[in-house]
């Protein structure tokens, strides 16, 4: 007999079907929220941190949540144009770099 068994690690697909028939292509996108929510938190500290002017850092503050959003909505491109409105030296802190590469793996470039 052929062991056909599906072995999923590192991941909550708690509601998530799983069809191993034959003949199907299943496509299931897996980010772990926790990591994900730990470098939005670094980037708001990051932004509180380094930026003066109350107006410019509320601005970054109101753009990175927006930018979770897409980013939880999987809208790559959205995330694309918020990512880009945040300043130069938060794209290149240690979370914006992070972020960058959250945006780059998200699968749908178009919405």
């Amino acid at each position: 007999m052929v062991d056909k068994s599906i072995n999923i690690t590192n991941s909550q697909l708690d509601s998530s079907p799983i069809n191993s028939g034959d003949n199907n292509t299943q496509t299931i996108n897996i980010v772990n929220e926790g990591v994900k929510e730990d470098i939005f938190k670094l980037l708001i500290e990051t932004i509180q941190q380094n930026i003066k002017d109350d107006d410019e850092k509320q601005d970054a503050i109101d753009h990175t949540q927006k930018l979770q959003e897409a980013i939880s909505s999987n809208k790559k491109s959205r995330a694309q144009k918020l990512f880009g409105w945040l300043p130069t030296f938060i794209q290149t802190s240690s979370a914006g770099i992070q972020i960058a590469s959250v945006i780059e793996k998200l699968s749908n470039p178009t919405a």
